[in-house]
Formats: structure tokens, C-alpha cells, sequence
């Protein structure tokens, strides 16, 4: 069995942006926030059930962006680039919505699928047919 890694499409005013997330994108982001990575899972939880002002929601999304694409991508990308990618996809206001909502969709996906055990093929196919839009394989 081959296994590939999904990447995320952001669409942007500069063009398509393709975005990872795994283990190296996750590692990225923690050193960016100044969290370990165990401290990762506290935020996402605390972000989900809305324990997080808009500063810090803005300041995620920017680490969790730059992470993406510095991992997908092999080299880093300024905050004011990521800053112009938000606001291309609606700003901070619309995070529940599109591009932005979907690329945390696609983070939470990769992370649960990374850290538990391979599905079957059947699941896999149920899997692709709801994934999240802008997600690739």
C-alpha cells in the first residue's frame, strides 16, 4: 500500500496556496506559538469550545498557516503575506467560514488520522467522498 499525504488548497488573491499538515507542520507551529506539542492539544480544544480572544485566534491561524506552508513548500513566509491570505479568505470575522474554517478542518483531520491506526480501504473511500474542500490527496 502506498500512502500519500493530503495537502490543503488556500485560495488567495497571490494564486493557490498549497499547505501540509503533519508531524513537522504541528512541530512548526508549536516553536511559532511557544506551546510543546502537547500543550498543541489543550489549545485546539480550548479554540473549539471559543476559551480564546480574537488576538489569539488571529495569531493561531497565522502560526497554523505559515506552519502549513512552510511545510508543503520548504521555505518560510512573512506575517504580513499570511495577514493578506486571511483577509483574501474573509479576514478573522469569517474563520467559521470557507478557506479558513476548511483549512482547520483539514488540520484537525490529519492530526486524528496521523495519530490512529490506518483505516480499510472501504473507510478511506467514505472518507474522500466528505472531505473538507481545498483538501487534496
Amino acid at each position: 500500500m502506498q500512502l500519500t499525504r493530503k495537502t490543503y488548497t488556500l485560495p488567495t488573491a497571490d494564486g493557490d496556496q498549497t499547505l501540509k499538515w503533519g508531524t513537522w507542520a504541528m512541530r512548526l507551529f508549536c516553536q511559532k506559538q511557544g506551546i510543546s506539542i502537547d500543550e498543541f492539544f489543550t489549545l485546539i480544544t480550548d479554540l473549539s469550545e471559543g476559551g480564546a480572544t480574537v488576538d489569539k485566534m488571529l495569531s493561531v491561524i497565522c502560526s497554523m498557516i505559515s506552519a502549513g506552508y512552510e511545510a508543503a513548500n520548504g521555505k518560510t513566509v512573512s506575517d504580513a503575506t499570511v495577514y493578506d491570505w486571511i483577509d483574501d479568505n474573509g479576514g478573522i470575522i469569517s474563520i467559521n467560514k470557507g478557506g479558513l474554517s476548511g483549512y482547520v478542518s483539514y488540520i484537525v483531520s490529519q492530526t486524528i488520522n496521523d495519530s490512529t491506526p490506518l483505516n480499510s480501504v472501504e473507510d478511506e473511500e467514505k472518507k474522500s467522498e466528505s472531505q473538507a474542500p481545498g483538501m487534496t490527496s
